[in-house]
């Protein structure tokens, strides 16, 4: 055992390794001296277990080391001759435990090593199969479809593993591709207008994680519009949009958006408000959608550009890019959406509201601010009490050229401005930092995602605020600002979980900071930050002093405790191969306690 204590009498920091035997700072015994030690034997080559292996996509292999006769037995894992792995080629921690990616790679076998951290020059590698056992379902497996009409179809990707369960849709047939209608991102086909020629189509859904798996359905089209399950609200045919980038659109999709809320509410089911390819965006002022009154969900369609002053959306309501085409380096980067919302310049205010509403879904565009005085693009917020809860924005990419990309608020101090919202392979960027901020909201998971300038989380005073996930992030060039920054004012914040964050090209950043002016507490976990991705570090020590509690595992954890002491109020550090670190402020009477049955 070792320990080290530090400071007053009344703060404790103990680095332990070892079995704990006993208690103290008494001296035990005199240490040996370099000279009595016994010379380290020359290390063998690494050997691992198993030196073959076959692991199913997203599964889990656990890998074994051994170096003989050596004082430091620890290795550094690798895959691909990249320490740690990568999401491309699989995983590894410290511990040994491979994940494989969730697509198919390659060629299908990787190489993973273990290197000596006594000997470098001496690795141990094993070869590692990654397989697919992936089939693909669409149901159903025929339909028959009115003109003009719509058919939601599902897929589901089977497999023993973990991989990607999307897919890509596709519509062939004998009018593809001009005459045989579209199908978006979630399998919502829209029938076209006429019949094309031979009047069947196929419908496939191709493994994303495999794509040399897939399935289809046949679709029957038919001339009797009254076999349709979903009537086509078109905003150019039905409510007679020029959507030419000139004209003044507003009154015309603004009925056809009411017609049919109208419709769908009378009589349920699900309804379809189509915005089809035209030469120019299709230009409105303020464009407000009809909230359902559960009986089913409104989508609104685009394979077109929408230039608006503010769009304000509406509960039970999805909004899908149908022309999206994302490209990505694993996720983080989504590029290229042409179904494109941008604020016309000269406007005052946020670009898309959500006020108290329940259950939206955005998914697959492009949305873009250019508001002057500063207002958010998507403001999240809660309607005289009524919070905003169960938002999910997805594919899609967020910016605001004079202010914040994302803004989720309360209206007063005290009121909860809502809950439950999920981002999942976004980017977004803002002009100002942080580009997201969120004031009194909580249960929020951000994955897969880019975020240019960090974020904020604030409690301006309710009694709990927090539950937030941010996982396989990157954000880039922060200049003097740090990632998340917290501002438990008025009430705490707790169970933050950042998890392979990435700052990439920042300087004099920092991966947390606090600031609580009124004592206020926040917990924070810090799971698998990459090596060298935290450009200062990871606890920002100009923080609130003592305030901070952190569960840190994987690397900068050593460095957090001595660099930013001063801002902790509990820390519990995990480095790799290094001892677990405790630490307990003066106001923490007992940092450790052990007890036994």
């Amino acid at each position: 055992m070792s320990l080290r204590c530090s400071g007053s009498r009344r703060a404790v920091s103990l680095v332990i390794a070892g079995v704990i035997s006993g208690a103290g700072c008494a001296n035990t015994g005199a240490a040996r001296s370099p000279a009595n030690q016994p010379p380290a034997s020359p290390p063998e080559a690494v050997s691992i277990a198993p030196t073959n292996a076959s692991v199913l996509l997203g599964n889990q292999q656990r890998m074994l080391a051994n170096v003989d006769r050596v004082s430091d037995p620890s290795v550094f894992w690798s895959v691909n001759g990249t320490q740690g792995g990568s999401l491309q080629f699989g995983t590894i921690d410290d511990a040994g435990l491979y994940t494989a990616p969730v697509r198919v790679i390659s060629p299908g076998v990787v190489a993973v090593s273990a290197t000596s951290v006594a000997d470098t020059a001496k690795p141990g590698t094993a070869s590692v199969q990654v397989v697919s056992d992936i089939s693909v379902d669409v149901v159903p497996q025929t339909a028959t479809v009115g003109l003009g009409a719509m058919q939601t179809f599902h897929a589901t990707v089977k497999s023993q593993g973990h991989p990607d369960p999307s897919v890509v849709w596709s519509v062939t047939g004998a009018g593809c591709p001009g005459a045989c209608g579209l199908i978006d991102l979630n399998g919502n086909f829209v029938a076209p207008a006429q019949l094309p020629a031979g009047g069947n189509l196929n419908i496939t859904a191709q493994s994303v994680a495999d794509p040399s798996k897939q399935a289809s359905a046949q679709v029957t089209l038919a001339a009797n519009a009254s076999q349709a399950s979903t009537t086509v609200y078109n905003v150019k045919s039905y409510g007679g949009a020029v959507c030419d980038g000139i004209t003044d659109d507003t009154a015309a999709i603004q009925k056809t958006l009411t017609d049919a809320g109208t419709a769908m509410n009378s009589a349920g089911g699900s309804g379809i408000v189509y915005f089809p390819p035209s030469t120019g965006p299709c230009v409105v002022h303020v464009l407000t959608w009809p909230a359902l009154i559960y009986k089913g969900w409104l989508y609104s369609l685009f394979d077109n550009a929408l230039q608006a002053d503010t769009l304000i959306l509406a509960s039970s309501n999805a909004y899908v890019g149908r022309t999206s085409n994302f490209q990505g380096d694993s996720g983080s980067f989504v590029t290229g959406p042409s179904a494109t919302w941008i604020q016309t310049k000269s406007f005052s205010g946020p670009f898309v509201d959500m006020s108290g509403l329940n259950q939206v879904s955005i998914d697959g565009l492009n949305i873009q601010g250019r508001g002057w005085d500063g207002g958010p693009a998507v403001h999240v917020h809660d309607n005289a009490g009524n919070g905003s809860v169960y938002i999910t924005i997805k594919n899609s990419t967020v910016g605001s050229e004079n202010a914040y990309a994302l803004g989720a608020d309360a209206s007063a101090p005290n009121i909860t401005a809502g809950f439950g919202m999920v981002i999942e392979n976004c980017s977004f960027a803002s002009a100002v930092a942080p580009t997201m901020r969120f004031v009194n909201y909580g249960i929020v998971t951000i994955r897969g995602q880019f975020i240019a300038q960090g974020l904020s989380i604030t409690n301006a005073g309710i009694p709990s605020n927090g539950d937030f996930l941010i996982e396989d992030v990157l954000s880039e060039s922060l200049a003097n600002n740090d990632f998340l920054t917290l501002f438990p004012t008025n009430g705490p914040i707790s169970d933050i979980t950042l998890k392979r964050v990435f700052l990439a090209d920042s300087v004099n950043s920092w991966l947390v900071k606090q600031v609580s002016p009124n004592n206020q507490l926040t917990n924070v976990k810090i799971e698998m930050i990459p090596a060298g991705g935290t450009s200062n570090g990871l606890i920002d020590p100009s923080s609130s002093p003592q305030l901070l509690s952190v569960f840190c595992e994987g690397y900068g954890c050593d460095q957090a405790l001595t660099q930013s002491q001063g801002a902790l109020y509990l820390f519990f550090g995990f480095p790799p191969r290094s001892p677990a670190l405790f630490y307990g402020s003066r106001y923490v009477h007992d940092p450790l306690q052990t007890s036994w049955q």
